[in-house]
C-alpha cells in the first residue's frame, strides 16, 4: 500500500514538519520568511520517493543514522557538504550516516529516495 502526499505551503513550520516525517534528523537551520514550498511524495513500507521545490534561501542538514538517502539538490546557487567535504552541487549523493549540509540561495529543486529498513 502506498501513501501519496501533494501540497504547497508558504509556512516554514510545514517544511520542517513534512521533511522530518521522512527523515527524522532533518533540520531547517535558516530559511527566508517569505518562502514557497511544493511537495510531492509517495511512501511505501520501507522506501519513499520525494520531490520538492523550495523557493527560499536555505541552510539545512540531515544526519540519516538508520536510513539510506539518495538525493539530488539543484539550487540556483548553493553548496553541499558531506562528511566534512565539499560535494558537487546538482549531482546525486548517497548518505553514509554522516551529516549532510546544504545551503542555497533563491530556490532549489530536490529529488530524494529514502530507504528506511524500519
Amino acid at each position: 500500500m502506498s501513501e501519496v502526499l501533494r501540497f504547497h505551503s508558504r509556512e516554514q513550520r510545514t517544511v520542517e514538519r513534512t521533511w522530518s516525517q521522512f527523515a527524522p534528523t532533518a533540520r531547517l537551520h535558516r530559511a527566508d520568511q517569505d518562502l514557497w514550498f511544493r511537495w510531492r511524495s509517495t511512501a511505501l513500507d520501507t522506501v519513499s520517493f520525494i520531490e520538492f521545490h523550495l523557493a527560499a534561501s536555505v541552510v539545512s542538514s540531515v544526519e540519516p543514522e538508520d536510513q539510506l538517502i539518495v538525493s539530488t539538490i539543484r539550487p540556483a546557487r548553493g553548496t553541499m557538504r558531506g562528511g566534512g567535504k565539499g560535494l558537487a552541487v546538482g549531482q546525486p549523493w548517497i548518505s553514509d550516516g554522516r551529516e549532510m549540509i546544504s545551503r542555497w540561495e533563491e530556490r532549489a529543486d530536490v529529488q530524494t529516495v529514502v530507504f528506511d529498513p524500519g
